[in-house]
C-alpha cells in the first residue's frame, strides 16, 4: 500500500531541483504540484570568485553552506582547474549538504546533525583550527554572517565565494484551489517567498495548511508569519528525508 496515496503536496523547490522529489512522491502515491518560490542564478564565474579560488592554497578549510553552494562551488573549482585531490579540509553546514558533497566524491571532515552555524563551529575539525587559519565559505550572495563572526572571534579569517544568487521568481500569484494537504519548504527564503507569492485571497488558506520544513531553523519564521498548524520537521532537506517525514506525518493524522 502506498503511504501517501492521493495526497496533494505542494513542492516549492527551484524548478531545476524538484524532479527527484516529485518522482519519489509519485512512487508513494502522492500527487505533487510544483510551484517554485526560489530562482537560483549562477554566478560562479564572477571575477571575485575566480580570483579567490585560484589561491586555494591559502585556505585550511572550505565550508559549503547549502546544496546550491556545492553545485555552483564545484563548478567554480572545475572551471579554474582546481583538482579535488588538492583541496583542504571540507565542512558542510548540515547532513543534506554533506550528502551532496559525498555524492560528488568529496570527503566531509565536519558536519553537524542540524544545519546550524553554531553547531558547525563546535565540530572537532572546525574547533581545532588554529588562530591565523583561513576558511573559504561557499554560499549564496548576501548570506548570513553568523559563522564568519564566530570564527573571526577565534582568529580565523573567513572569505566568501558567493557562487549563486537567490531571487524571487516573477510568476502569477499562488492560488490554493484546491488546497494541498501539505507544503514542502526547505529554506527560510523559500518560506518567506511562499507567503509573499500567495494570492491575497488565499493567505488564510495558506496559513491553515500544514508545512513540512527541511530544518528546525525555520520554526521561528513559520511562527512569526502566522501559520496555524504545528510545523513538521524533516531530518534533513534531502528528498528521501522529506518524503519519509511526510509519510510518517500522514500515518499519524
Amino acid at each position: 500500500m502506498r503511504k501517501l496515496s492521493k495526497v496533494r503536496i505542494l513542492i516549492t523547490r527551484p524548478r531545476h531541483q524538484c524532479s527527484g522529489l516529485m518522482r519519489l512522491l509519485r512512487e508513494c502515491g502522492a500527487e505533487p504540484v510544483r510551484f517554485p518560490v526560489i530562482e537560483i542564478r549562477d554566478r560562479h564565474r564572477h571575477p571575485d570568485n575566480l580570483a579567490k579560488v585560484r589561491r586555494i592554497d591559502l585556505y585550511q578549510l572550505l565550508i559549503f553552506i547549502s546544496r546550491n553552494a556545492v553545485e555552483y562551488g564545484l563548478k567554480l573549482l572545475a572551471f579554474t582547474g582546481v583538482s579535488s585531490a588538492n583541496l583542504p579540509a571540507v565542512a558542510a553546514i548540515g547532513i543534506g549538504t554533506a550528502a551532496f558533497l559525498e555524492q560528488r566524491r568529496l570527503t566531509v571532515s565536519a558536519c553537524p546533525q542540524q544545519p546550524n552555524s553554531e553547531m558547525l563551529a563546535q565540530t572537532a575539525t572546525v574547533r581545532n583550527l588554529p588562530a591565523g587559519s583561513r576558511a573559504l565559505i561557499f554560499r549564496g550572495k548576501g548570506g548570513k554572517e553568523v559563522l564568519a563572526q564566530i570564527l573571526g572571534e577565534r582568529g580565523i579569517q573567513c572569505t566568501y565565494a558567493e557562487v549563486y544568487e537567490r531571487v524571487k521568481p516573477e510568476t502569477e500569484p499562488l492560488v490554493l484551489d484546491p488546497p494541498p494537504k501539505l507544503i514542502m519548504v526547505t529554506s527560510s527564503d523559500s518560506l518567506r517567498n511562499l507567503y509573499e507569492l500567495t494570492h491575497p485571497n488565499h493567505i488564510d488558506t495558506l496559513l491553515q495548511t500544514s508545512l513540512l520544513l527541511g530544518s528546525r531553523t525555520m520554526k521561528e519564521l513559520h511562527k512569526s508569519l502566522g501559520f496555524k498548524q504545528p510545523p513538521i520537521i524533516a531530518r534533513s532537506p534531502l528528498d528521501e528525508d522529506m518524503v519519509a517525514a511526510a509519510a510518517a506525518w500522514m500515518h499519524k493524522v
